[in-house]
């Protein structure tokens, strides 16, 4: 069974997690950035990752952000290197995170509803944890 990217994410930042409402937020959009940076080519990456570290100009928050972004990489790249949803929002009330996704296909970018080869009791793409028949495929 496929692993909700909520469930992901929060496992990922759970070692860094103070209970601070502002700094898990912070750390939820640092963790999303870098699922996408292991997922998009290259070129896409560096900017993402250039303007993460634009945010700071100061060297030991930069240095912080680097050790940050590297254990999120090797996490990923480790136990989910075959996930190739891409997420696109989300959002953050202090007890449940919500996760939007969408697959990327070929170095493509999908969006629910577009044609792709799904059986209807797959997980569904677009990442809702649904399998496919109860989600985007409920109209086919």
């Amino acid at each position: 069974m496929n692993k909700k990217l909520s469930e992901i994410i929060l496992d990922m930042i759970q070692p860094y997690d103070d209970g601070d409402h502002g700094h898990v937020e912070t750390l939820i959009s640092i963790a999303t950035l870098t699922w996408n940076m292991a997922i998009v080519p290259d070129e896409d990456a560096k900017e993402i990752y250039k303007s993460m570290r634009n945010i700071s100009k100061d060297e030991e928050q930069k240095q912080i952000l680097d050790e940050l972004i590297d254990h999120f990489t090797q996490h990923k790249l480790s136990y989910y290197n075959d996930d190739k949803r891409v997420i696109v929002d989300f959002k953050f009330n202090g007890n449940k995170l919500d996760i939007a996704s969408s697959p990327f296909v070929g170095g493509v970018l999908k969006t629910c509803g577009e044609k792709t080869k799904i059986g209807r009791n797959d997980p569904c793409p677009c990442g809702s944890g649904n399998k496919y028949k109860k989600c985007c495929g409920k109209n086919e």
